[in-house]
């Protein structure tokens, strides 16, 4: 595999999870910086970073941290940098099993449909999409893609 020479992982609020990930960087031989925040507070300057990476912590935060945390991971995006966030969500129109009583969850009541591409949009994100839907179980995982303007 090949590595960027320095990654960061941020926005973790709780300590197991950043141990979990600082055993398996050390695993692999990966000089990875962790830090503890908030999504809605990121601990960097602005036009920090190319690429911000969010997976499975959206669907935790209510609509207006949501907001609040979308406008963040574009503050510390550099010109032209991408937001990747993958969460429970996407087109509703199939599920099953599992996957229907997810739908009616308080947590992932705005994941649905294009909610998270137009969450996006307001915090001023471009070219927000969703570009992949893949079906688990539980729920489906969408993947979205937007953009910081040049």
């Amino acid at each position: 595999m090949v590595f960027p020479s320095r990654l960061r992982w941020g926005a973790a609020l709780l300590s197991p999870p950043l141990a979990r990930a600082a055993r398996k960087a050390r695993r692999i031989g990966l000089d990875l910086q962790l830090d503890r925040g908030f999504a809605d507070q990121l601990p960097y300057p602005e036009a920090s970073f190319d690429r911000v990476l969010s997976a499975l912590m959206f669907h935790h935060l209510d609509v207006t941290t949501r907001v609040k945390a979308l406008r963040e991971m574009l503050r510390v995006l550099r010109s032209g940098g991408s937001l990747h966030l993958v969460d429970f969500g996407g087109n509703s129109q199939h599920l099953h099993g599992l996957a229907r009583i997810a739908r009616r969850s308080h947590k992932l009541k705005d994941n649905w449909e294009d909610r998270i591409p137009t969450l996006m949009r307001e915090a001023g994100l471009r070219e927000p999409a969703q570009i992949a839907q893949l079906t688990k179980p539980i729920a489906p995982l969408a993947y979205y893609r937007a953009s910081r303007a040049h």
